[in-house]
């Protein structure tokens, strides 16, 4: 059996020994040459599996299509590496071009086409779908290979729902179309083609992802309302909201399309700054944005009692405000007393204070 070496010119040597002394035959020329190993057929857009051997040591291989009767070569896949012994292996995603019979090969600088037998490869319809992983919102582009030349009545569907319609094929059987990826849930989904010739649809499967489209207010303080959309989350799906890391209470939910539409609270215990706002899902959706929390200022207090123009008798003076709003359990109060309107010059402060009252003891 031959072994893995890069391909070219040999010495095929035959030694054999008797007693301790070693000796050879007259060697001759042996050639090692190249080969390829494919399947025989597949569909346009169809990953496949392309094995070589014998060709040179680490050069760059090119793998290319070419429709039996012309000379014109569609390149599949360059720059594939082969490794020290000529050895080399690719996946390949079949073309868009015109179906029937084709011959498979491969080169590259020190291994020439025409040293590598070609192999046979039966070519059926099929798409290929860019991107294959995209956000709702996102141009779809769909191109065809393989079909009827000058073929009408194609169009293209989404899990089964037309996507796009009256697409007609070009005289080799080509053809390309986009859509805008519609409201869909997180994961996968198929795309498939078929038209007025070509009634086995091709189909390739297709992945929804989840992103924030928007929110608002984009910053805001702890307790503060926020408004949020999104799409490509799972579908009817328990959403987990956070902030800087800190879990937002309540029942968030998705929609059955995969669409968020929910209003939620900034957490308490949110750090000042720019956060990460992150939205997740039971299913593996998740999308992220960012968000600042900013210092909470509350309204100051009005004071309520006493009012003016109150006499005061020593003992018996209890200070009333309002209660501060929005905030959060933690608000305390300082009140102050001064001679003066001017807050500035107060001659008495009180801190720490946890209720909007304040009794002035007697001994003071």
């Amino acid at each position: 059996t031959i072994p893995a070496t890069p391909g070219g010119d040999y010495t095929f040597k035959v030694e054999f020994k008797e007693g301790t002394v070693w000796y050879a035959l007259e060697g001759k020329s042996f050639e090692v040459t190249p080969q390829i190993t494919t399947p025989g057929s597949g569909r346009v857009g169809q990953t496949i599996q392309v094995k070589g051997s014998g060709f040179g040591s680490k050069e760059n291989i090119k793998v290319i299509f070419r429709r039996q009767g012309t000379t014109v070569d569609v390149v599949a896949k360059e720059n594939i590496p082969a490794d020290d012994i000529g050895s080399w292996e690719a996946t390949v995603v079949v073309p868009a071009v015109q179906g029937g019979n084709y011959a498979i090969d491969a080169s590259g600088p020190v291994t020439k086409a025409g040293d590598v037998p070609d192999v046979s490869f039966t070519l059926g319809a099929g798409i290929l779908v860019e991107p294959t992983s995209a956000y709702v919102g996102d141009r779809i582009t769909v191109t065809g290979g393989g079909f009827a030349a000058g073929e009408t009545g194609i169009r293209v569907t989404l899990d089964g729902q037309v996507a796009a319609t009256g697409i007609t094929a070009r005289t080799n059987g080509t053809w390309e179309s986009s859509f805008v990826l519609p409201a869909s849930a997180y994961g996968s989904h198929t795309i498939s083609a078929s038209g007025d010739v070509t009634k086995d649809a091709p189909t390739v499967t297709f992945s929804t992802q989840a992103k924030i489209e928007n929110f608002s207010p984009a910053q805001g303080s702890p307790g503060d309302s926020v408004s949020l959309t999104g799409s490509g989350f799972s579908s009817n799906q328990r959403l987990n909201v956070t902030v800087g890391g800190v879990a937002v209470p309540g029942n968030l939910q998705s929609l059955s399309n995969g669409n968020a539409v929910i209003t939620f609270k900034v957490p308490k215990g949110s750090v000042e700054g720019r956060q990460t706002l992150v939205v997740s899902d039971g299913g593996g959706a998740t999308a992220s944005a960012y968000f600042t929390v900013t210092k909470k200022i509350l309204p100051t207090p009005q004071p309520i009692s006493p009012h003016k123009g109150t006499t005061l008798r020593s003992g018996q003076v209890t200070f009333r405000w309002g209660a501060a709003t929005g905030g959060s359990n933690n608000v305390t109060y300082t009140l102050q007393i001064s001679n003066s309107p001017d807050p500035a010059t107060y001659v008495r402060s009180i801190s720490g204070l946890q209720t909007s009252s304040y009794t002035v003891p007697e001994e003071e």
